[in-house]
């Protein structure tokens, strides 16, 4: 929330107000690419979470979702991630 609330001033005025900025603008694409990204990973992963080790591994991220349903199920943490972020947005950025 943050980094949305400090994207709405970027000034590059001083050396502290750089490195303000342009950590405000990584942290909004990272935050903005996050969703894009556990999709994408769990996409290509979605076949081999059946097997145990995997599902040892990466069980937190895919714990709650029902994994027969398909490449559908991809799209949930996607969903969630998305709608906390526009959140944030709308409160921010809203005059």
């Amino acid at each position: 929330m943050c980094a949305f609330i400090n994207a709405r001033n970027i000034t590059f005025d001083s050396k502290w107000e750089v490195i303000n900025s342009v950590l405000t603008i990584l942290f909004v694409i990272l935050c903005t690419a996050m969703p894009l990204i556990v999709c994408f990973f769990l996409l290509i992963k979605l076949p081999k979470l059946s097997d145990p080790y995997m599902n040892k591994k990466y069980g937190d991220l895919t714990e709650g979702l029902d994994l027969e349903k398909g490449r559908v199920i991809a799209l949930t943490p996607v969903n969630f991630l998305l709608r906390r972020f526009l959140l944030v947005a709308a409160v921010v950025f809203n005059n």
